[in-house]
């Protein structure tokens, strides 16, 4: 019944975050819901008890984060010098902040990091390797994150959910503790969203 109740709850996520990109709420309404859901279910399955922040956890998970935005606005660079095609769906992306008014960005930013780093890394990975082992664990966490961002139908998405969702799932296997993954998640949207690609 546990595992039942846990596929339903990954399928519900599924169903909300391509509603919040497909319709019929407003983006910004339908993202935060989706977050408050992930949060939700994340707490209800212990995620609390893979949040042991120590000193080093500041400094190591905004490092972390500089270094991926590092990565990502290089990538950026790449893809709209050599891929303009795809380029055209990072853009499709930075349009969705013109569907809310400014003072919403940043804490609904926040609470989808929170949220995402909570269920993604924190709840269906940890489970997930429980059951299954580290590796085939964080594998398949990982094809369930990005197949989720392929059903928002955004190439670009998808492909970034790729790449920083294998960089944060190492990360939560390497340290055993989600508190730098989780800062380095709201490091790297933060910069996204002030300093942008």
């Amino acid at each position: 019944m546990d595992k039942l109740a846990f596929l339903s709850e990954i399928l519900l996520v599924a169903v909300l975050w391509t509603f919040a990109f497909k319709g019929p709420l407003n983006f910004w309404i339908g993202i935060l819901m989706a977050a408050l859901v992930m949060i939700a279910f994340s707490l209800r399955r212990g995620v609390l008890g893979v949040i042991r922040p120590t000193p080093s956890d500041v400094p190591l998970g905004v490092l972390y984060g500089l270094l991926l935005f590092a990565a990502t606005w290089l990538s950026a660079v790449v893809v709209r010098e050599y891929l303009p095609s795809l380029y055209l769906h990072v853009e499709a992306v930075k349009s969705l902040r013109s569907l809310a008014p400014p003072m919403m960005y940043v804490p609904v930013v926040l609470t989808v990091s929170t949220a995402e780093e909570f269920f993604w890394r924190g709840t269906v990975q940890r489970i997930l390797s429980l059951k299954l082992g580290k590796l085939p664990g964080f594998l398949l966490a990982l094809a369930l994150y990005v197949g989720v961002h392929v059903l928002a139908g955004n190439p670009a998405l998808a492909l970034a959910s790729a790449v920083a969702g294998a960089f944060w799932g190492f990360l939560y296997i390497l340290h055993r503790d989600l508190t730098p993954v989780w800062i380095s998640h709201l490091v790297w949207d933060v910069l996204l969203l002030v300093v942008g690609i």
